[in-house]
């Protein structure tokens, strides 16, 4: 009995090294990728913390009389509704704003300017243009009156093409003057509220308002900009004290909800095409073929030919047949010590692995059976 329990033990033994060189091994590994992952998030999220706190500084200076809480409020959003970062959102609506804030008050200047850039975000995101380019060229296209001709084409769809169109359509609009004669004459706070307005009508008449925030939920590239602004917002929360860090991880989650779902439907189509639906499409082509080609290939190729060239195919068929043959053979031979060593290790390992489970299991169980009389006494009394 002693050398059974003995040898029952060594072999106990020699499985549990087994075990934990492996899971020493394992954990070393992914120790050391954790590490690299987290110094990489280290700096990210330090980046992008020092970027936020300084555009934040700049919000407080260009529109210091506005409502900044709103504002820092409209940054965390615009990862869904204007497919940009909080950092994106600042630094382009500081870079517009400033300009409004200058000549209509921080208020005003700063809801102007974000009705602009709102349009501008849903025409991107529906027509494919880059959503950057055209931010700078609205900062731009509203600095003064004479910048409009020479900008305008880049609106092109959602502003007229000239100074006069744009007047003429923007008092028709009602939201300019009809004292007006030529945009020259439009103050330019006036001007530039009527760029923002009439960016958002032209979006709005093409049937584009909201398109990004649509486009966020329900599209593969939409819910893709989405996750990369709300993982650099979650970034710069990290090592914010003020940020309410479960909010930000929310909008991290529904991101990749939404990335999921829109492209998970894509990934099944993805190998039923490919391996149910394609294999029968090309049989399907192959046999509408007309009747007359094989006859006209004979004709060409001649019938001797023909027949070398069958031979050569026959050849180099059976050649690939028997280079698999070999390579399968190959792996079968690598695989199966592999194959047999892991089956060998759990067998010996299960007896073990049993009994602590099994351990686990009970030690739960007498838990459970001592607190439940109390609790249950609890919630009835």
């Amino acid at each position: 009995f002693g050398g059974s329990l003995g040898d029952m033990l060594s072999g106990a033994g020699g499985v549990v090294t087994k075990v934990f060189g492996v899971v020493s091994k394992t954990a070393a590994t992914a120790g050391i990728a954790a590490a690299g992952a987290l110094a990489a998030v280290s700096k990210a999220s330090f980046d992008a913390y020092s970027n936020y706190e300084q555009l934040a500084g700049g919000v407080e200076k260009i529109f210091d009389e506005a409502n900044i809480d709103q504002i820092m409020k409209d940054a965390q959003g615009a990862y869904k509704d204007l497919n940009m970062s909080a950092n994106e959102y600042l630094a382009a609506i500081n870079q517009t704003g400033a300009a409004f804030a200058q000549t209509m008050g921080d208020q005003k200047g700063y809801d102007t300017a974000r009705t602009g850039m709102k349009a501008i975000a849903d025409y991107a995101s529906g027509t494919g243009r880059n959503i950057d380019e055209l931010n700078d060229k609205f900062s731009l296209i509203t600095r003064s009156t004479s910048s409009y001709q020479s900008i305008a084409d880049q609106f092109s769809g959602i502003l007229p093409a000239t100074s006069k169109d744009f007047l003429e359509q923007a008092q028709a609009a009602g939201f300019l003057s009809d004292s007006y004669k030529s945009l020259t004459d439009v103050p330019i706070a006036e001007y530039q509220e009527a760029v923002s307005k009439m960016l958002e009508k032209g979006v709005a008449d093409m049937g584009l308002a909201g398109n990004t925030a649509m486009e966020s939920a329900e599209t593969m590239s939409g819910s893709l900009a989405m996750l990369k602004s709300s993982w650099s917002n979650f970034l710069a929360g990290i090592l914010n004290d003020d940020a309410d860090l479960s909010a930000y991880f929310g909008a991290l989650l529904e991101s990749i909800g939404a990335v999921v779902s829109n492209f998970a439907p894509k990934i099944g189509l993805l190998f039923v095409r490919l391996f149910q639906q394609l294999p029968q499409a090309i049989y399907d082509a192959i046999m509408a073929l007309p009747d007359t080609m094989l006859p006209a290939l004979q004709a060409v190729f001649g019938e001797q030919m023909g027949q070398a060239i069958s031979d050569d195919m026959r050849g180099a068929l059976e050649g690939i047949q028997s280079a698999l043959g070999e390579l399968l053979g190959g792996i079968i031979s690598a695989v199966t010590p592999v194959a047999e060593n892991l089956v060998s290790l759990f067998q010996e390992s299960w007896p073990i692995i049993s009994q602590i489970v099994g351990d686990a299991m009970t030690f739960i169980g007498g838990i459970i059976e001592t607190v439940w009389p109390v609790v249950s006494e609890i919630i009835v009394g």
